[in-house]
């Protein structure tokens, strides 16, 4: 199954179908995720590696409970090693932040069919 028709397949499953749980589930995703990415972005200029750190965690709960484990890899790397190695550090949220953006691409693109 395609990855990112996963997630329309797990927020359906949250929801029981329900059509207005779904776009509400859609909607609180987008708006959160949105303000995660920008945060990855400010921690990763200011280097605030500590609220990368808890980002992440806070993240990883997230994409587990849709299903999206391709993620675990970076937010995990992101909880337990933050900071240690900026390079590995830049990369790995940068690589979380991409994902995120192409996840609410896609699930705005779904919700205007």
């Amino acid at each position: 199954m395609d990855k990112k028709n996963n997630i329309l397949t797990e927020i359906n499953t949250v929801s029981h179908g329900d059509k207005k749980s779904i776009k509400e589930l859609i909607h609180v995703f987008i708006e959160q995720t949105s303000e995660d990415v920008l945060l990855i972005y400010i921690c990763l200029e200011t280097k605030d590696w500590k609220t990368l750190k808890n980002l992440a965690h806070k993240m990883k709960s997230t994409f587990i409970c849709l299903n999206q484990t391709q993620v675990i890899k970076y937010t995990d790397f992101l909880n337990y090693h933050s900071g240690s190695n900026v390079k590995a550090t830049t990369k790995h949220a940068t690589e979380l932040a991409l994902f995120c953006e192409k996840t609410i691409d896609f699930l705005k693109e779904k919700t205007i069919e």
